[in-house]
């Protein structure tokens, strides 16, 4: 019975180590190609400051719209440190003191950005993400980090600096500009499945 437990541990130890391997060995270079991904994303919107860009500190905001949305889609890094998204999906609107006071329909984004793959078998990336909208887009300012393990990246928006809520810019974008719209709290929870 003791062997068996030890052939069980070496064998658990080894498959550890392959995978750590695995993610390890992962460069800018080597992260390349097109993969599926699924998501699941909530979202707590406040209107933009009176002057300046949106607070550093997420409990300064008052939300006044939520959203979630589950999607599908594709993740395609370029192996250089650039990153590419497009989704589709559904999305649940809720919105404070306004009519319609809940809707729901149909999700779209495209978004583009870059990536660095980390020593510590993370992937940091900052993007935009497009969502189209009457005139124009809305655009989510995102910053995020994927965990590598064999076979996926788990991808979600961490922290910010001291352990708070991280903030996302939201802007309008269209032929006449970029403009601040509201500063946004995003949660996300995301699976790339690729092979490497």
């Amino acid at each position: 019975m003791h062997i068996f437990r030890v052939t069980i541990a070496a064998t658990a130890l080894a498959m550890l180590g392959t995978v750590a391997a695995q993610a390890d060995g992962l460069t800018n270079a080597s992260l390349k190609g097109t993969f599926p991904f699924n998501e699941t994303i909530i979202a707590g919107i406040a209107g933009p400051p009176a002057s300046g860009p949106c607070p550093t500190d997420g409990a300064q905001l008052t939300i006044v719209q939520q959203f979630s949305l589950t999607n599908q889609g594709t993740w395609s890094f370029d192996g250089v440190g650039h990153v590419h998204m497009d989704d589709t999906g559904v999305s649940v609107t809720v919105n404070s003191g306004a009519s319609p006071l809940i809707q729901a329909g149909y999700s779209e984004a495209h978004c583009d950005g870059t990536y660095q793959v980390q020593s510590n078998s993370t992937v940091s990336m900052d993007y935009i993400c497009s969502v189209p909208a009457a005139g124009g887009q809305v655009q989510f300012d995102v910053h995020a980090v994927g965990v590598v393990a064999a076979h996926m990246i788990q991808v979600a928006v961490p922290p910010a600096p001291g352990g708070k809520a991280r903030v996302t810019p939201v802007h309008f974008a269209s032929t006449a500009g970029r403009v601040l719209i509201g500063c946004s709290i995003v949660g996300e929870n995301t699976t790339i499945a690729f092979g490497k």
